[in-house]
């Protein structure tokens, strides 16, 4: 999902780079002449089994993450990588 995101924003026409609004615009870009597809089908969430995901919103009010929404608590609370220390606070896969 994360490189999906960034093909859409990276090929977006013209000089201004926007993130989709919705995440079926990964399905269909139609912001060509012809579809573009970022994404064969949105993918379940591993832990909800769902297709429903949590949106984070960047500025724009465009997609710029996703999370799951599951209540269940973290496995891993302590090996992230630089820029992702917030993590090691969730409480659950949702937060």
């Amino acid at each position: 999902m994360r490189a999906a995101l960034g093909r859409y924003y990276e090929s977006s026409p013209g000089t201004v780079k926007v993130y989709p609004r919705e995440l079926r615009e990964l399905l269909e870009d139609k912001r060509f002449l012809g579809i573009r597809r970022h994404l064969r089908k949105i993918p379940l969430d591993p832990l909800t089994r769902q297709r429903e995901w949590g949106l984070v919103r960047g500025p724009g009010g465009g997609i710029v993450g996703i999370h799951s929404l599951s209540t269940l608590a973290p496995i891993n609370k302590a090996t992230f990588g630089p820029g992702e220390e917030t993590f090691a606070q969730a409480q659950t896969y949702q937060d």
